[in-house]
């Protein structure tokens, strides 16, 4: 979710919390219908893995992306801007890595939790952060994803674009 702190300063609290709990709400069940298990909640965002075998995982974290898409577009954003008058301006980012899991916090304490880190979340985050809202993956991903979400005919996806941090990206435009 993006400018979500900017809501605090033109809606109260509880309206804001209640935006945050549809919004996550939504994309949790969308992640849970394909399988996707939900790893971390980082204030307005959402890290999604997928445990399955290793040559779905891409095509499923992109299907799973649109369904998401579809669902914040034609669900959750009209159901918001008619009830409160608001919608939700997002991003989403997609990288495939090895993800490593540790204990973070006061060991024997109700002061810990559990730490993803790997580069593929890290970029995931950031391709979420790409100015122009919509889905970006990372080449990898795209190049290794099955071949009928790559048909032109059915998927409409960017000519690659350069990225300085990410080498080629590319964005989902829908489909047909």
């Amino acid at each position: 979710m993006r400018e979500s702190s900017k809501m605090l300063e033109f809606l109260d609290p509880v309206t804001a919390l209640r935006i945050y709990k549809i919004f996550h709400s939504a994309l949790v069940a969308t992640a849970r219908l394909k399988k996707g298990r939900i790893r971390t909640f980082a204030g307005d965002r959402i890290g999604v893995i997928f445990d399955l075998l290793k040559e779905r995982q891409r095509s499923t974290a992109v299907e799973t992306a649109i369904l998401m898409e579809d669902m914040l577009e034609n669900i959750v954003n009209p159901f918001l801007e008619n009830n409160i008058g608001h919608t939700i301006k997002y991003g989403i980012g997609i990288d495939y890595g090895k993800m490593f899991v540790g204990r973070i916090g006061q060991s024997g304490s109700d002061n810990n939790d559990l730490a993803w880190v790997g580069t593929a979340m890290n970029r995931a985050s950031k391709l979420a952060d790409i100015p122009e809202p919509g889905i970006y993956i990372t080449n990898e991903v795209y190049t290794n994803m099955q071949l009928d979400l790559k048909d032109p005919s059915k998927m409409m996806w960017s000519m690659p674009i350069r990225n300085t941090d990410y080498g080629l990206i590319y964005k989902y435009f829908g489909y047909e």
